[in-house]
């Protein structure tokens, strides 16, 4: 399944970055680790999809091409519509630094 191996692939090279990424906070040792996972504009469509596909269901990709914009460290994703829909596009807000989810929708 498709879907299956972006997950696995994405599993992967989050798990990668992150094992290349973690800095600890030498002035407060009892701190959590700080993890900057350098997000790629490439990885955070890949992830967004996924997340997309699991709550709307494999139709959302035809509102592919996305509209990516990036601004304060947090990465913006948003469908298209086609010239005849009806309804709106889903968006998701994910941080660069670390792939957190900030906000996810779907126009009406």
């Amino acid at each position: 399944m498709k879907t299956t191996g972006i997950a696995m692939l994405l599993t992967f090279v989050i798990a990668t970055a992150i094992s290349f990424s973690v800095a600890s906070d030498e002035d407060k040792p009892d701190s959590q680790p700080t993890i900057d996972i350098k997000l790629t504009e490439e990885s955070a469509v890949q992830i967004a999809e996924t997340i997309f596909i699991q709550i709307y269901g494999k139709q959302v990709i035809h509102e592919r091409p996305w509209k990516i914009t990036e601004a304060d460290g947090i990465y913006t994703i948003q469908g298209t519509m086609t010239k005849n829909a009806v309804g709106g596009v889903t968006e998701i807000k994910m941080r660069k630094s670390n792939a957190e989810v900030i906000d996810l929708r779907h126009g009406k």
